[in-house]
């Protein structure tokens, strides 16, 4: 028998009194409803991506060329982004090594929510790069938690506190999620 994604209701609805007996499969069903997990990555230190004309309103990241391992979210790097399955409340985690302009703040902020209309959530991190020419790279990682319904997405995008036509240089950008 195949494995079911159970949505949080229905797994709990198996541990009550009035389930008569639970099966195997009951069993394998909450724990593959309860071990979701996907990231989507880059890595090209020979070669960064780049990201030109980076301004104060943020924008979606498109350098994603790799799915990671995945259980339960669906991991769609050529979209750049995480497509949840099942209503929960996810560990959404990004970091990058990434490079740019002198003397620039970059933020990177992890959206979430219905696909084509994302909203910005908590798990966001800055760095303000060094001066003295654009050799500076360094890493940067942040997590949250966040609240996504079944059919939502999760990508990651860019801004720039510094003025309009910044550019970045990822080395390597990695988001990825965690139900809890």
């Amino acid at each position: 028998m195949a494995d079911s994604i159970l949505s949080r209701a229905d797994a709990l609805a198996l541990l009550t009194p009035a389930a008569a007996s639970i099966s195997t499969q009951d069993v394998r069903d909450v724990e593959v409803s309860r071990s979701q997990y996907a990231g989507i990555l880059f890595s090209n230190f020979g070669a960064p991506a780049s990201i030109l004309g980076v301004t104060t309103t943020a924008e979606k990241i498109t350098v994603f060329d790799t799915n990671a391992n995945a259980a339960g979210i669906t991991p769609d790097q050529a979209n750049d982004r995480l497509v949840v399955l099942v209503a929960g409340d996810y560990l959404v985690s990004i970091g990058s090594s990434f490079g740019g302009d002198s003397a620039t703040v970059f933020d990177f902020i992890a959206y979430g929510g219905p696909s084509g209309a994302p909203v910005a959530t908590e798990c966001k991190f800055r760095r303000k790069l060094g001066t003295g020419g654009s050799g500076d790279i360094g890493r940067a990682a942040a997590q949250a938690i966040v609240p996504l319904n079944a059919g939502d997405v999760i990508e990651c995008w860019i801004a720039s506190d510094s003025g309009a036509g910044k550019d970045a240089a990822i080395a390597n950008l990695t988001l990825t999620a965690l139900l809890l």
